[in-house]
């Protein structure tokens, strides 16, 4: 983040140009690596669906149980 400070220009607010942009090296990891991490991520993603679905269902197991509850008090 410094190196793009540095190479960024202005008096008043500093700007990046076509040629900082292309002075820029950005590393990307080896084609297996990528493949990896995406796997990696889609896992996480499938992890969180699974979650989701187990917090609304416990969501409507409390509603039900509440209701049930609140229909006994008044009976």
């Amino acid at each position: 983040m410094n190196k793009i400070k540095d190479m960024c220009a202005g008096t008043t607010r500093l700007f990046l140009n076509q040629k900082i942009l292309k002075a820029l090296i950005f590393p990307i990891p080896p084609l297996n690596e990528q493949r990896r991490i995406i796997s990696k991520v889609e896992d996480l993603f499938l992890a969180c669906e699974e979650l989701k679905t187990k917090i609304d269902k416990a969501k409507l197991i409390q509603k039900n149980l509440a209701d049930s509850i609140s229909s006994s008090l008044v009976n």
